[in-house]
């Protein structure tokens, strides 16, 4: 979940869960279009943090 007023076009995120025994996997794609040219790789950085600690507090919450 990103909101706010990002300089990025197309913004789509989709996760999925998907069962793995026991377990859950959840498997997160996100693509988007910068609006200011070589800015890419710094959202993509951004964008692996969150949902990294997303899911890290998901696994922890759901544990």
């Amino acid at each position: 979940m990103v909101s706010g007023n990002l300089p990025l076009r197309h913004y789509r995120s989709e996760q999925t869960m998907l069962a793995a025994g026991d377990a859950s996997v959840v498997r997160s794609r996100t693509t988007f279009e910068p609006v200011v040219p070589g800015t890419g790789w710094l959202f993509e950085r951004i964008i692996a943090v969150v949902f990294g600690r997303m899911g890290r507090a998901l696994a922890r919450t759901l544990g």
